[in-house]
């Protein structure tokens, strides 16, 4: 199941004694995570896990306010840096949100989406919402370029919760 589809998110309030300075430092960032990698870590590499076009489950739906069966772009990442992977990310973005003025979205095979999303200007992010899955702290948020929806998910490796 992909994170998106998960339905156990929270809001940060209901784990806030379960999360150390370095977790809330982590998770509830509002910037760009890559930037984040990069100051601790120096250069970071993307690898891309698996990309493909579907249409909406009805979580994802939900989570995007969309109508069922939306035709969805969804890829899965690797965040690296020094060959080792610290961050999972899975996003999904309605076809519809790539068009008109958001044509320059297109994913980048090599380029993380945080890097091309921070850097517009009518960019909106809702609440950052949490879990636990697997062992791995998540995150989660929509995000709203021009008003098109665009949902991002990451887990974060252990190492990066200590």
């Amino acid at each position: 199941m992909s994170l998106i589809q998960a339905n156990h998110w929270h809001t940060s309030d209901q784990f806030r004694h379960q999360l150390t300075a370095s977790m809330r430092h982590w998770l509830l960032s509002k910037g760009s995570l890559t930037a984040l990698l990069e100051a601790k870590f120096g250069p970071v590499q993307l690898a891309t896990v698996e990309e493909y076009q579907c249409f909406a489950s009805r979580a994802q739906a939900q989570a995007l306010a969309v109508p069922l069966r939306t035709a969805l772009i969804v890829r899965n990442i690797a965040l690296q840096a020094n060959n080792q992977p610290l961050i999972w990310a899975h996003s999904a973005l309605p076809v519809t949100s790539l068009q008109g003025a958001n044509k320059q979205i297109r994913l980048q095979r090599h380029k993380p989406l945080g890097k091309i999303l921070f850097q517009h200007k009518n960019l909106q992010r809702s609440a950052i919402q949490i879990c636990q899955a697997n062992n791995y702290w998540c995150r989660r948020s929509v995000f709203s370029v021009n008003g098109q929806p665009i949902i991002v998910a990451e887990a974060f490796a252990q190492e990066l919760m200590q």
